[in-house]
């Protein structure tokens, strides 16, 4: 789906409100201390989520998406240039005429800074100690998506997963590793495109009767982790979500579930991507685009 033909960045149909008491999640947490080393020289002296798409920050498009299905607490883990995030949520700092013309007054933010950079899985659990022990949703701040988080919410607890991974199709974007998955939409294992093919590979792959007839998605770096995950992770500081959370509850026959997001999603950790997600921002009014609702 092309981005100007995408019915809206930031929300969906279906709120979260729709959804019975049990399955409202009304935390998250947005990954921003990532280098950026991709996006040089942009990232020289900004941090990736505080770079422009539209002339607003990629920050904001994830921050509205949240709000609008009724997420109120965020943490922002920080690490690269933390002082331009900072900035642009202050009142009045930064594009598209301060933090307080978007309207967020519902919601909470806290900053989770990392004096070394921890990675994803690190920075997840360093986070995820400002929450209640309750699930939470995870989003990579260098993406643009108009994903429904209600229908990812409904997925999670209906599979009564572990955790549940937004995936999106295999010819999204070039990747290494790719997440295997059986009818039933249970994670089997991480690994390139084919290895369920090479009984050869050792990548951590619960070996299951329905391994053949896997079907595999990319991450879209959109997932929602019940804190039961975290203990996975043991007495190391620095790690990875997938290799170092992900793989080892799969092994441990945990249930590791997957969404299929069909709508919009790009990944704009390159130059060249982000170039070209600025050019099809500026075919139409995004300002416009990117109101939210009052209430």
């Amino acid at each position: 789906m092309s981005l100007v033909s995408s019915p809206g960045l930031t929300g969906g149909p279906m709120m979260t409100k729709n959804l019975p008491f049990h399955m409202q999640i009304t935390q998250a947490i947005v990954l921003a201390a990532g280098l950026g080393t991709r996006l040089r020289p942009l990232t020289n002296h900004t941090a990736k989520p505080a770079l422009t798409v539209g002339g607003i920050p990629i920050l904001y498009y994830n921050l509205a998406l949240l709000q609008q299905y009724g997420v109120k607490n965020i943490v922002i883990n920080l690490h690269h240039r933390p002082e331009s995030i900072r900035k642009i949520l202050s009142a009045g700092g930064g594009p598209a005429s301060g933090w307080r013309r978007l309207r967020m007054t519902s919601i909470n933010i806290s900053f989770s800074q990392e004096k070394t950079l921890l990675g994803t899985g690190g920075g997840i659990v360093k986070a995820a100690r400002l929450f209640k022990t309750e699930p939470f949703l995870v989003l990579n701040g260098d993406i643009l998506t108009n994903i429904n988080l209600a229908k990812l919410i409904e997925t999670h607890f209906k599979k009564q997963a572990l955790a549940t991974l937004a995936i999106v199709g295999p010819d999204q974007a070039k990747v290494a590793n790719y997440i295997h998955y059986n009818a039933r939409g249970q994670v089997l294992g991480i690994g390139p495109r084919d290895c369920f093919a090479d009984a050869r590979n050792d990548i951590g792959l619960s070996l299951r009767a329905s391994a053949k007839q896997s079907r595999h998605g990319i991450f879209s770096g959109v997932s929602i982790i019940d804190p039961k995950l975290l203990t996975y992770f043991g007495k190391k500081k620095i790690g990875c979500l997938i290799r170092d959370l992900i793989l080892p509850a799969i092994q441990d026959q945990q249930k590791i579930s997957t969404y299929h997001h069909k709508g919009f999603w790009c990944d704009l950790g390159d130059l060249a991507t982000l170039k070209k997600v600025n050019a099809a921002l500026g075919k139409f009014n995004v300002g416009q685009a990117f109101q939210l609702n009052d209430h």
